[in-house]
């Protein structure tokens, strides 16, 4: 019988709060130097949540809370993809312009995998 070996397991690195505090304040150092696109993606996420209240409260739409609870949150890995660009083009000394909207288009098969066409 052929000796199999078992895998390694992976090394899980701990965070703890000082790791919070550099992530926190380079995100805040990245916003100061780019406000109104950190604004821009903030924006489409409030915007999208305030629309889905408005649909359950204003057009009698209640039932739409389960799927609109489980549905909102994918938003949240495009409105990332969007501010890790900010921050990769500002530490590579690119230009911010609107090529940060097309790298989080170019995500949307990744982020949410689909069919192939």
């Amino acid at each position: 019988m052929a000796e199999t070996s078992t895998p390694a397991v992976p090394e899980v690195n701990e965070v703890d709060l000082s790791d919070l505090r550099e992530s926190l304040a380079l995100g805040w150092q990245d916003f100061r130097r780019a406000p109104l696109l950190g604004l821009a993606f903030s924006a489409v996420y409030v915007l999208g949540g305030w629309v889905i209240f408005w649909a359950m409260t204003t057009q009698g739409q209640i039932w739409w809370t389960l799927p609109a609870s489980a549905g909102f949150p994918i938003l949240g890995p495009f409105i990332a993809c969007g501010f890790y660009e900010i921050s990769r083009r500002l530490e590579a000394g690119e230009p911010l312009d609107s090529g940060v909207f097309g790298v989080v288009w170019r995500q949307k098969d990744r982020q949410i995998p689909s069919s192939p066409r």
